[in-house]
């Protein structure tokens, strides 16, 4: 069930109506100190804005290193191509938006 809604979200970014999306990605911690990630995209098909939650993962390691493999990973393994991320959406924790080696600034380079 949950990979025929993964295709059909594919599907639907890769035939929007413009092939540029946005990244949305967030984490919280539970109890066990693993952090949990939520990856998005918002995308534009006919017409109307959408946002869609991609995929959602729970890693130990905290690090912009972890967090910039496993935003790649998704995207490429769900034939969505990361050279077509118009803009990147991180709350302000330096690991995601830091200038100097954060997430956004691995995915742009």
């Amino acid at each position: 069930m949950v990979q025929a809604v993964r295709r059909s979200i594919v599907k639907d970014i890769n035939e929007s109506d413009v092939k540029w999306f946005a990244l949305m990605e967030d984490g919280t911690r539970d109890k066990n100190k693993r952090e949990n990630i939520a990856l998005a995209i918002r995308y534009v098909k006919d017409g109307v804005v959408n946002d869609s939650l991609l995929m959602v993962k729970a890693t130990e390691n905290l690090d912009a290193a972890t967090f910039t493999e496993l935003t790649l990973n998704t995207l490429t393994k769900n034939n969505i191509d990361p050279s077509c991320m118009l803009s990147q959406c991180y709350d302000g924790a330096s690991v995601m938006s830091g200038k100097v080696s954060g997430v956004a600034t691995r995915i742009e380079n």
